[in-house]
Formats: C-alpha cells, sequence, structure tokens
C-alpha cells in the first residue's frame, strides 16, 4: 500500500507562505493595466467560467480522529455568471490526516457538489457556498472505502485579482468546510478551516 508523507506543522506553514506570495504576485502583475473598477468583461459576467482550486487546511477537527492536522485539496470547477449572481459544478479531492489508537493514517474522500456565488464591491469580492456528496476513497481501520456522505462549503469572502481581459486570481484567506464521508456507524466528521487559492477564466 502506497504511503503518503506525514503533513507536518513546518508544511503546513509553508503552504501557506506561498499561498500569500501567489496572491501578492496576482495583485502587483495587473497592476500597471488595470482601471479601478473593472468593467463587467474582467469578472467573468455573462460568460461560461472555468477554475482550478488548490487549498491546504491548517486546523482539522475529527470526530474519534486526531484533532489537528495538516489537509489539502484539489478541486475543479466549471459554471456559469451572470452579472453578479452565478452556479457552478465542483469536483475535488480531499486529503487530511486521521489517527486511529495511536496509529497515524492518511484520509482521502471525493466531493461533488453545485455551488453558488456571488460577486460584488466592483467585482473585486467573492462570496461563495457548496453542497453536495462526499465519498471517503481510501479506507481506514474504521471505515471500508466507498463510504458515501456529504459536505457543506462556506467561503465567506475571496479577493479577486484580475489579470488581463479572460483570467483572474482568488485568494479565499479563510473558508470553512464540513465533511461527513462516513454516516453509518461511527460517523465521521471533518471540519477544516482553509485558505484557498483558484485560478480561473472565463469564455
Amino acid at each position: 500500500m502506497f504511503q503518503v508523507p506525514r503533513l507536518t506543522p513546518r508544511l503546513t506553514g509553508a503552504g501557506l507562505v506561498v499561498l500569500l506570495v501567489a496572491s501578492t504576485v496576482a495583485w502587483v502583475a495587473p497592476a500597471g493595466a488595470q482601471e479601478t473598477s473593472p468593467d463587467a468583461s474582467r469578472s467573468g459576467a455573462g460568460s461560461y467560467v472555468l477554475g482550478l482550486e488548490i487549498s491546504e487546511s491548517y486546523h482539522n477537527k475529527i470526530t474519534v480522529r486526531r484533532p489537528r492536522a495538516g489537509g489539502f485539496s484539489l478541486a475543479l470547477r466549471g459554471g456559469y455568471r451572470w452579472e453578479t449572481f452565478g452556479g457552478f459544478l465542483l469536483a475535488e479531492l480531499i486529503g487530511w490526516e486521521g489517527t486511529y489508537v495511536g496509529e497515524e493514517h492518511f484520509e482521502l474522500a471525493a466531493d461533488v457538489g453545485i455551488g453558488g456565488e456571488m460577486v460584488y464591491w466592483d467585482r473585486r469580492i467573492r462570496t461563495a457556498l457548496i453542497a453536495g456528496t462526499s465519498v471517503l476513497l481510501r479506507e481506514n481501520p474504521i471505515d471500508p472505502a466507498g463510504e458515501v456522505g456529504f459536505f457543506v462549503d462556506l467561503r465567506p469572502a475571496g479577493l479577486r485579482f484580475a489579470v488581463g481581459d479572460t483570467f483572474s486570481v482568488i485568494l479565499e484567506p479563510v473558508t470553512l468546510t464540513m465533511i461527513l464521508p462516513v454516516l453509518s456507524g461511527i460517523p465521521m466528521i471533518v471540519i477544516q478551516y482553509r485558505t484557498v487559492v483558484s485560478f480561473e477564466g472565463w469564455l
């Protein structure tokens, strides 16, 4: 069975630094060319929007598992954005650490959901809510792989940085995600606080 390297606090801290540096670069890059109030075309309004999301969770609260552990997620989303509101589908792969009777174990789950978003304040702020199905991909000493539950993901305020006319970077400093991939027996409830960086383009 393959082994996944342990996500240490040092790695978690390094990941946060990388995310912050990426957001700074995204802000500086368009500074010379971006107007004070970007028009609708630079927000993807009236367009199909595709996005890639990378996140690191710096605090996990897990039932019957280790209370604090690192984690990550990688997601793809696609949808349509009107003037202010938008809807999209999201597919996400999530990994985190758990502990069972003193034994560390790497968890893996897949989420598929539907979300809604609102872009406001000169289209520089994005708020989103996502919910859907969560599937446990890797078995552990308590739960078999293939268990199905649900997840809810709240993104209260993401900072949008336009890069050209068809691309933007979004930094979401703090998001709240609740994942329940196992509902039977002893439910697995994972609460994550994440920092998320998204790269999106529109057609």
